[in-house]
């Protein structure tokens, strides 16, 4: 890539709802928009007019130059270069504390490294009405552009919170009255057993590894997916994503404790 298109992964937002999430939140500023020169079909034309509209540098780019860029992301000839590196709304915990409501469903991920599941996780959390996800700042995936391809638009609708120590964080979680439910398959209660409350935490442990013995330790329940095939365990977006619907479900039906 030229000079001028040279830029930090964690800079590029790659994929059309990426891009059109990233413009339309507010959360970023964006310096230019690349987009493949041999795409002419109306999605691009419609997408491309309307950042031009706003202001928004254009500028054609080869598939070879954003194919470079964007690496193993899948970026459908169109990338955005932003200049904020995280885009969140909330930069500390005690902000994201200040803002929760009477009902929240709080999503914590224990050192989630792979940017696929990270991302995964967040389109789950964001289709099941999480509004916040707290991360650890130490063993956690960042949240890059295959994070935000992923997540497909996702995390520009939700609050990420990188904290120093988790478990302090969930301590200061249950001190605003959150119930922390850990998922992990020693669990002694079921999940279709349990009734959560208004105020609920979800941690969810790495890949393979689970949850630490210290955060463990933090949850006031340990909570298994009871399952019937002969594979033991569930990928963790996927798993997250059978608990944030059943909370839904319970919510929606009026089931919680």
């Amino acid at each position: 890539m030229s000079k001028r298109g040279r830029v930090e992964s964690r800079n590029l937002v790659c994929g059309f709802h990426a891009v059109e999430s990233a413009a339309n939140s507010g959360r970023h500023r964006i310096a230019e928009i690349l987009v493949d020169g041999k795409r002419q079909d109306p999605r691009m034309r419609r997408l491309t007019e309307s950042l031009q509209g706003a202001g928004v540098p254009v500028r054609s780019a080869t598939r070879l130059e954003l194919n470079h860029a964007c690496g193993n992301t899948r970026h459908q000839g169109i990338v955005a270069v932003v200049h904020s590196g995280l885009p969140r709304r909330t930069q500390t915990l005690d902000g994201m504390l200040d803002g929760l409501g009477g009902r929240e469903t709080v999503l914590v991920l224990d050192q989630v490294q792979d940017p696929h599941n990270l991302g995964a996780c967040i389109r789950t959390a964001e289709c099941a009405g999480v509004r916040n996800i707290v991360l650890p700042r130490d063993g956690a995936c960042p949240v890059n552009q295959t994070v935000r391809k992923v997540a497909s638009g996702a995390v520009e609708r939700v609050d990420i919170v990188y904290v120093p120590n988790l478990a302090r964080a969930l301590v200061e979680l249950q001190a605003r009255g959150f119930w922390v439910y850990g998922a992990d398959d020693t669990g002694d209660q079921p999940l279709y057993d349990c009734h959560f409350p208004d105020k609920s935490v979800v941690v969810m442990g790495a890949e393979g590894s689970g949850l630490r013995r210290l955060t463990k330790t933090h949850c006031d329940h340990l909570v298994n997916i009871p399952m019937q095939g002969l594979v033991s365990s569930l990928n963790v977006s996927t798993a997250t994503a059978v608990i944030l619907f059943e909370i839904l479900r319970q919510r929606q039906h009026g089931e919680t404790a």
